[in-house]
């Protein structure tokens, strides 16, 4: 059982930021830079910290196999050859443990061909191999590498700290991202695609009718997300996905699926949805005062 989402107003899953700001000099000008620090953007990089280890060992032991095939004859050179493959794995999260070992190796003979009986055994040498163990990173690291993952910098030449302050700015920064995913909706091959007008007053009254269903799209959204915030048990979208906090298009997808038949038996005729239908759908349904009739029955206008 999920509790409730919502504290105050506030959804218990909704991001905290920290915003410190700072001033430099770019370019002759003062501006404040303010450096945002995103709980959200933590969740995030939780799921990409898993793959980015893995990917970053798999190229890490296939770099310490093959410098283990080189040898040296000085341990100068074994040891130069280390640096060199720290330096080039520095950025990684994992370190390298290395170590310098030596190895002898029989010397090749001067000639070829099978050696005489009285012909000495060649001479020993030492060569110098290098060897590195892959370590794990430690905490420190890896928190470092969270604050750095979840933090962006935003930039801005309104110095006034108490005319605009720091959390303002972040939020005229961040609301414009909804209007951009209206655009989206607008924008979409979906309900574009099709189309295809050639005179400009109907262009025009094209864009009319878009701007309407996309207010009636937002509404439609913001009713199923305050009922959500009321709910103890997620919604099942497609793909098995659940969410408190879905978007308007994933829940019409469900609808995708409605289709009805026709039933006659003699002169009457009705009609019926095709197959039985996932219970979210009768959920969403009745928190709009709806049920599956409306795939079936024409309201009356009241005209």
């Amino acid at each position: 059982m999920h509790g409730r989402r919502r504290r105050r107003g506030r959804r218990l899953d909704a991001s905290t930021y920290r915003v410190p700001s700072f001033r430099r000099q770019l370019y002759g000008r003062t501006y404040r830079l303010i450096a945002v620090r995103s709980s959200g953007l933590d969740k995030q990089k939780e799921r990409k910290l898993e793959d980015v280890l893995a990917r970053e060992k798999a190229s890490l032991e296939k770099a310490v196999e093959q410098a283990r095939k080189v040898t040296y004859n000085c341990a100068e050179d074994a040891e130069t050859a280390t640096q060199a493959l720290i330096h080039q794995h520095r950025k990684a999260l994992h370190s390298l443990r290395t170590t310098v070992e030596t190895e002898q190796v029989q010397e090749q003979r001067a000639r070829r061909g099978r050696p005489r009986k009285d012909e000495p055994a060649p001479e020993m040498r030492t060569v110098y191999r290098l060897n590195a163990e892959i370590v794990s990173p430690s905490p420190e690291t890896i928190e470092l590498w969270q604050e750095r993952e979840g933090t962006f910098v935003l930039i801005t030449d309104i110095r006034g700290d108490q005319r605009v302050p720091d959390e303002q700015v972040r939020r005229l920064y961040k609301d414009p991202i909804d209007v951009e995913n209206r655009f989206r909706y607008l924008k979409s091959p979906y309900h574009v695609g099709p189309l295809f007008l050639q005179k400009p007053s109907r262009v025009k009254a094209f864009g009319y009718v878009m701007l309407l269903s996309l207010r009636m799209y937002s509404a439609f959204e913001y009713m199923l997300r305050e009922q959500m915030s009321k709910e103890t048990e997620p919604l099942i979208l497609p793909g098995k996905r659940k969410s408190f906090r879905p978007t308007g298009s994933s829940v019409l997808e469900m609808f995708d699926d409605m289709t009805t038949i026709w039933l006659g038996s003699g002169e009457s005729r009705q009609r019926r949805t095709a197959k039985p239908h996932d219970g979210q759908v009768e959920r969403i349904l009745g928190w709009f005062g709806l049920d599956l009739n409306i795939s079936s029955e024409v309201a009356s206008s009241g005209c």
